[in-house]
């Protein structure tokens, strides 16, 4: 076996964990999952709620609706601020701005307020 086949052979292996680590990094290392819970002022939890993620510097915009225990998920968010905006039938609009910035999933808790009725005399 000739000495370049030999320095090839024991450098391969480590070429392809640095590729492997290289790749795990810039996939993993910059975005998150968001989680969260959208309720009522008691407490209960609003099915199919929408969710809508938006950051106005890179245009991203993700829209989730919440399941039948109120929870939604919005995966693959790059690190940034971003605004949120809730809307339910029945319920008042809620925006909240989160700094995104944490490759742990972040959880939220965002509570509807019972949206106000006007009434006539």
């Amino acid at each position: 076996m000739s000495l370049f086949s030999r320095a090839t052979l024991r450098i391969l292996p480590l070429l392809f964990c640095l590729w492997a680590a290289a790749a795990a990094c810039a996939e993993g290392d910059n975005a998150g999952a968001v989680h969260g819970t959208v309720v009522d002022p008691t407490g209960a939890v609003v099915p199919g709620a929408t969710v809508l993620l938006t950051n106005r510097v890179n245009g991203l915009e993700r829209t989730a609706t919440t399941d039948a225990n109120g929870q939604f998920t919005i995966p693959n968010v790059p690190f940034h601020p971003y605004r949120i905006d809730v809307s339910a039938p029945g319920f008042a609009p809620l925006t909240q701005s989160i700094l995104f910035n944490a490759a742990a999933e972040t959880e939220l808790k965002l509570e509807l307020q019972v949206a106000g009725g006007s009434q006539t005399v």
